[in-house]
């Protein structure tokens, strides 16, 4: 089941991605796609403040971080030229 990443949802997108233990993250998901600025903003500032309090969720975006640039790489060609 994919949690609703809506504005008219009881909660905002952040909260629900975050939330335990079947928020989009919380459950193991790799990538977020949000609408608008504000929102990726604030998805960003708060998946950045958990992971610097929190090392177990550290290590969970960097591996969501890794299979999302593996498939990148296997499935659109991902270059690192530098």
């Amino acid at each position: 089941m994919f949690t609703s990443m809506h504005h008219d949802t009881a909660f905002p997108p952040v909260e629900q991605a975050l939330r335990e233990p079947n928020g989009l993250l919380a459950a193991g998901g790799d990538l977020i796609v949000v609408s608008g600025i504000d929102d990726a903003e604030a998805m960003v500032a708060a998946i950045h403040g958990r992971a610097l309090a929190d090392p177990a969720f550290r290590g969970q975006v960097d591996e969501a971080a890794l299979r999302v640039l593996e498939a990148k790489s296997t499935f659109a060609g991902l270059r690192c030229d530098g």
